[in-house]
């Protein structure tokens, strides 16, 4: 009886810690304030607090970011792979996640299932001996997009929302002037009770 009380004190203490740790990252992702990601692999909880729609959607767009736009937050060290004949590029472990299970996890608190293995497949991530690795790599944006307004949220019926967005057009021939505006709908889906994503428009 001793020896199952142990254990789950210690489940429970690392669950705490756990939920501590990926809230952290949320808020990191957030920008709501300045928040220091501990360094470490973050673990994965056996259960993540909900966040609102408006927060899953900023979230979500820097999730977006470490594929479409350039890679997560890397460590310093690194192990060179070849990828093909004499050509080898070094990967960097990930700073957020040990392992593709944890970054999937995470993922799919956001998007749909079928979104996520978008985003997955054939993506620059991947373990290198059971560590979740990536090179550096990134993109330049849209330069005839602008700032982007969160519009609405519209409740299409009880297991649909769109999340609605508008983006500044620019004129890069004109001083980046604003001629007019882009409105993108993020469709949500209500998964057995988790809001997700299942369709996410690159605006940028």
């Amino acid at each position: 009886m001793r020896r199952l009380l142990v254990v789950l004190m210690v489940v429970f203490s690392f669950m705490s810690v756990a939920n501590a740790n990926w809230e952290l990252l949320d808020q990191k992702l957030l920008g709501e304030r300045s928040v220091v990601v501990p360094p470490d692999a973050i673990p994965v909880p056996q259960h993540i607090p909900e966040l609102s729609i408006k927060d899953k959607y900023f979230i979500a767009t820097k999730v977006n970011g470490w594929f479409e736009m350039g890679n997560m937050p890397l460590n310093v060290e690194y192990r060179d792979v070849e990828i093909s004949n004499n050509v080898r590029i070094p990967f960097h472990p990930t700073r957020y996640f040990n392992n593709m299970a944890e970054l999937r996890r995470y993922m799919e608190r956001l998007f749909d299932k079928k979104l996520v293995d978008k985003y997955l497949k054939g993506s620059p991530y991947r373990e290198i001996d059971g560590v979740l690795c990536a090179p550096s790599f990134g993109r330049g944006a849209d330069i005839t997009k602008g700032d982007s307004d969160l519009m609405k949220i519209i409740n299409k019926d009880k297991n649909t929302k769109i999340v609605q967005i508008q983006v500044d057009d620019l004129d890069p021939n004109n001083d980046y002037k604003v001629i007019g505006h882009t409105t993108y709908d993020f469709v949500m889906k209500n998964q057995k009770g988790n809001w997700v994503f299942t369709t996410f428009p690159q605006i940028r």
